[in-house]
């Protein structure tokens, strides 16, 4: 029993690092694990992309979804669904 105290004193009281800053810096381990979870999983995010840009199925559907482009002779309308005026769809009095 003596010894257990003496050792709550020796970690507690005398130690050089408080222990509201142990608490902290777990904390900041927290947060920086779950950051680098993120990072990590973005990262296989974008290698699983950079991959499916390799094939030119996906490399022409990207480029003509993302970018608007298109084959020659063809036509392209973009329909924006936010810019459509509700006013249109509603009776005026």
């Amino acid at each position: 029993m003596l010894v257990t105290a003496l050792f709550v004193v020796v970690v507690f009281v005398l130690a050089e690092v408080p222990v509201g800053e142990v608490r902290h810096i777990r904390q900041r381990v927290e947060e920086m694990t779950a950051e680098r979870d993120m990072y990590r999983a973005q990262i296989e995010a974008d290698s699983i992309f950079l991959e499916n840009l390799k094939q030119d199925d996906f490399l022409e559907r990207y480029a003509r979804e993302k970018f608007y482009m298109k084959e020659e002779g063809e036509e392209i309308y973009v329909i924006y669904e936010d810019s459509l005026d509700d006013s249109i769809y509603t009776k005026q009095k």
